[in-house]
């Protein structure tokens, strides 16, 4: 079994390089290159993106120091740190570089977040002073920081208008900004990024400019086929998350136009307008396009098709991947190796007529890759968009690791697998399995100083696997392993990921510590109209307010009981799940993280007596 795995950096960072001096000598160099697309806003104050408008970067680079002068006028000092609770968008990129300007520090605040939790994150980090909306600044005032020090954004300003609060710049303002520019270095904290809590109580990660800057650069060198001057994205992650905080970096230093849309349900409306060349998108978006065009077959009555036609896509896909790995003279993984349907080129032809042409015009039709992570995904999905001409290159990585640690290469993918290593970076194995990362790119640790091992490797409680070529696979998580009565030991992350292909499931949990079999808790998408007016089964209100409903629609019981038997099917007897309960959420609290990560310990909190019944 292979241990290790490394590779050398393309691009080594100075010391005396930060993250936004790269940005303003790329903005610098071309002032007249297009940075964003942004859309106008409607009389009811709605993103309107058929009025959808061009931001130059010498624009952007014009309203960043125009907010980084009312920052020194307000008295920030080099090493502050402030918070910014905000939503997606070109408001909150100023307010980024504007706070980097001045040698502050940024505290990205998810704008879901609660008044206790803004108020623990707020102390825990000495935030006194913090970027807010309509909507987030009642919050930070009530979580303690003074409403004289709570500065609005804008959400509603017009493209090519500042949304933030700016200052002229004086001669000594423009003078001061030039020293400290200059003065920034790769050591000094750039961001300090709250990890998502999906284990236990989220901590504070203290990422530099070095790694910033190490990861934006290595990962543009390794990606010259999606990073360069000709390409566009639409962001739509939170931007208090480090993969997109990455992302946005990477396209402002490479030249790359950004667009955003906060709300996940606006993005496929807004993709034909702004018509990105890539997007990074969790393996629940991809999985929802792949059945939402499932459906819309069945609605015109050509489920029939449908189905034969999907299959079809999907080996076509495998087989342009396993045709890319042998060219390359890498192993094929062996879930690859064989075919899943005899190709018929008439039915796909014929399909990609009357569905392909429709869904890639509906994500913008210049999509050529999507960059995915976050959670497992799934072969099959990868291939029905390799198969429709648009790759899928996932990756990992954790807040830790300032986002990827890991990913596929265009060309050189192997679906169910994250990747080999990012260059710059090394991946061990533990003793037991766990996956260790060092490097460039991995923070120095958290604000107490703990999370880095002797070795100066970062422990990231996941459990994987090497091949021969150096690509990692993600088995499962360490903490999420669950020992029954019996004493086997139960990895879930298998099981749960088949069931969460199913079109009604938003989210599956394996549960069964110290039980003698293990049981399950499946939570139903409420996007789907189906669950979304399900008004039956009995409700349930935790103490934090969390609400929601045990389902015993018979017809939807029955649907997703036949996805638990397939995936039962998969896996060894103590790992199948012997009941379930389907779950229904009228109010979600805190079960999920602003990414849709499940919180496993909120939800056994909140679900203790749901459980209990499991065992009864």
């Amino acid at each position: 079994m292979h241990r290790e795995t490394s590779l050398p950096p393309l691009v080594e960072i100075g010391h005396n390089q930060s993250m936004l001096a790269e940005i303003v000598n790329r903005i610098t160099q071309y002032p007249a290159h297009p940075a964003f697309l942004l859309p106008g806003i409607d009389a009811s104050g709605q993103a309107d993106w058929n009025s959808a408008q061009e931001v130059r970067g010498d624009t952007f680079l014009s309203h960043v120091k125009a907010c980084a002068s009312y920052l020194l006028s307000q008295g920030v000092q080099v090493g502050e740190r402030i918070g910014v609770m905000a939503p997606t968008s070109y408001a909150w990129t100023v307010v980024d570089c504007a706070i980097w300007w001045v040698g502050a520090v940024v505290v990205p605040l998810y704008e879901t977040s609660s008044v206790e939790q803004v108020r623990a994150m707020c102390e825990t980090v000495n935030v006194r002073r913090a970027f807010g909306t309509k909507k987030t600044i009642p919050i930070l005032c009530e979580a303690g920081i003074s409403e004289a020090q709570v500065w609005e954004m804008n959400l509603l300003a017009a493209p090519g208008d500042n949304p933030v609060p700016q200052q002229s710049l004086s001669d000594q303002d423009e003078a001061q900004l030039a020293q400290q520019l200059t003065a920034l270095n790769a050591t000094d904290p750039a961001t300090i990024v709250f990890t998502s809590g999906t284990t236990g109580t989220p901590k504070p990660a203290v990422i530099t400019h070095r790694n910033m800057l190490s990861q934006v650069s290595n990962v543009a060198a390794a990606y010259r086929e999606i990073v360069n001057d000709r390409g566009s994205t639409l962001i739509f992650l939170p931007l208090a998350h480090i993969l997109a905080r990455g992302l946005q970096c990477v396209c402002l230093r490479e030249g790359m136009r950004i667009s955003y849309e906060p709300s996940p349900k606006a993005v496929l409306p807004a993709l034909e307008s702004v018509k990105p060349t890539f997007m990074v998108a969790p393996p629940r978006l991809l999985e929802k396009i792949m059945n939402a065009a499932g459906e819309g077959a069945k609605q015109k009555h050509l489920g029939w098709f449908w189905r034969p036609w999907l299959a079809q896509v999907i080996e076509r896909g495998r087989a342009a991947e396993v045709a890319d790995l042998q060219a390359a003279n890498l192993k094929v993984p062996a879930l690859s190796q064989q075919g899943m349907v005899r190709p018929r080129p008439w039915l796909f032809k014929l399909g990609d007529a009357l569905f392909g042409r429709l869904l890639r015009q509906k994500l913008g039709g210049r999509m050529e890759f999507f960059l995915s992570g976050a959670a497992p995904l799934a072969c099959e999905v990868s291939w029905f968009f390799r198969g429709l001409g648009v790759s899928v290159v996932e990756g990992y990585g954790l807040t830790e690791t300032t986002a990827p640690a890991t990913g596929n290469r265009p060309g050189r993918i192997k679906s169910g697998t994250v990747g080999p290593v990012i260059p710059g970076t090394t991946v061990r194995l533990g003793e037991d399995g766990q996956v260790l990362l060092a490097g460039p790119g991995v923070f120095g640790g958290y604000l107490d100083g703990t999370g880095l091992d002797s070795d100066g490797f970062f422990d990231t409680g996941d459990l994987g696997e090497l091949d021969e070529d150096g690509y990692l696979t993600i088995t499962g998580r360490a903490k999420n392993l669950i020992i029954t009565s019996y004493g086997k030991n139960i990895s879930p992350d298998a099981w749960q990921s088949q069931v969460e292909l199913h079109p009604l499931v938003d989210a599956a949990m394996v549960v069964g510590e110290g039980k003698p079999f293990v049981t399950a808790l499946i939570v139903l998408d409420q996007s789907v109209p189906q669950v979304r007016d399900y008004q039956g089964g009995e409700q349930f209100v935790a103490e934090d307010g969390t609400t929601f409903r045990v389902v015993s629609d018979p017809s939807l019981r029955a649907e997703v009981e036949a996805a638990v038997a397939e995936a039962n099917e998969n896996v060894s007897a103590p790992e199948r799940v012997k009941r379930f309960h389907l779950l229904s959420f009228d109010h979600e609290g805190e079960v999920f993280t602003a990414t849709r990560k499940l919180r496993r310990p909120v939800l056994e909190k909140v679900c203790a007596p749901v459980i209990t019944r499991l065992y009864s």
